[in-house]
């Protein structure tokens, strides 16, 4: 028994100094590989980047740095990248922008928090983000939505729960960290990416082997554009009437703690509220935003205000712009940042 009692101890302090020298090794953004390029880019260049824009396609694929650097007289980078959703821009803004990367401007497009999905849990790319201060976030988040059934939240919770231990112990995922320790391989579209981190869906879909899947995106469209007409009307109705609707109190927290905390690092922080979302996310965003203080707060959303932004011509689908779209709300983005600086 005694032998055995040794044997377990070891083998877990074994695994404990394992987990330790991975954990050290790896940066925080490790199971992001588009992200991970991207701050790579942006931590290897002589000019520091005064002005970096952070969030999921909808950054990347529509902000285009260069303008912005242009209007402004500053360097900007697009550190957009594909699903990196509400909980992951706020944990990596947390744990690795403000320390390391230190801009001047922080725009992070605001988002509500995803569930991650029973296929994912098992991916690092759903789970790699997730310590402990954003697993209890995201539990305080789910509990307080009123509008979800006991069910459902218990459902999400226990999601984030599987994909934090996960994360801790490296369970399920750790050939994907040694796949990044040994240096992972880039892809085309990576390789082709400018200096500034924008790549648009159009300059994608003309490469020579543009997915399938995107292809068949792009006429999906195309075949039903109506789609887009109900799109925005439906999101035009949630602007008219969204008087009385309040925001939730847990989500407007992190959000005001993280403009608190760059005003330590001397950083600002702007979000901003892109067009072409699901109309349910204007639902629930649309109250955070109205309660963030203006200083820190770009709408760009609003059918009424944008109208081009909502036009099939300036469209790529239903949820992004293309770019001729991308050049109307960079410039857009860029007048109203102007005003903040």
């Amino acid at each position: 028994m005694k032998k055995f009692i040794i044997r377990l101890l070891s083998f877990l302090g074994i695994l404990l100094i394992g987990l330790v020298l991975l954990n050290t090794i790896l940066p925080v953004y490790w199971g992001n590989l588009e992200f991970a390029i991207k701050a790579g880019q942006v931590a290897s260049t002589s000019k520091k980047s005064e002005i970096l824009f952070v969030g999921s396609s909808r950054t990347y694929r529509q902000v285009i740095p260069s303008i912005i650097s242009d209007s402004l007289q500053v360097n900007s980078y697009n550190l957009g990248s594909y699903a990196t959703y509400g909980a992951e821009c706020i944990a990596l803004t947390r744990s690795y922008i403000f320390k390391e990367l230190q801009p001047k401007f922080l725009v992070l497009e605001l988002q509500n928090i995803q569930e991650i999905s029973d296929g994912n849990l098992n991916t690092a790319r759903s789970n790699y983000y997730i310590d402990y201060t954003t697993y209890k976030f995201v539990c305080d988040y789910y509990n307080s939505l009123d509008d979800w059934s006991t069910d459902r939240k218990e459902k999400a919770i226990d999601n984030y729960k599987t994909s934090f231990l996960k994360r801790t112990f490296f369970y399920g995922t750790l050939k994907d960290a040694i796949y990044y320790i040994k240096g992972p391989k880039v892809d085309e579209r990576m390789v082709k990416l400018s200096d500034n981190g924008f790549y648009s869906l159009e300059t994608q879909l003309a490469a020579k082997k543009a997915a399938q899947s995107l292809k068949n995106r792009r006429a999906k469209f195309l075949v039903d554009p109506s789609q887009l007409l109900n799109r925005r009307n439906s999101i035009d109705s949630i602007y008219n009437h969204q008087n009385g609707s309040k925001a939730n109190k847990v989500f407007l927290t992190q959000l005001t703690q993280l403009i608190e905390l760059g005003k330590k690092c001397d950083i600002k922080v702007v979000y901003v509220l892109y067009p072409k979302m699901n109309p349910d996310d204007y639902t629930r965003l649309l109250p955070i935003a109205n309660a963030i203080p203006e200083d820190n707060l770009i709408d760009l959303a609003n059918p009424v205000l944008y109208p081009d932004l909502y036009e099939i011509e300036n469209s790529f689908d239903l949820g992004h712009l293309n770019d001729k779209g991308a050049y109307l709300l960079s410039h857009q983005l860029a007048k109203k940042l102007k005003t903040l600086q």
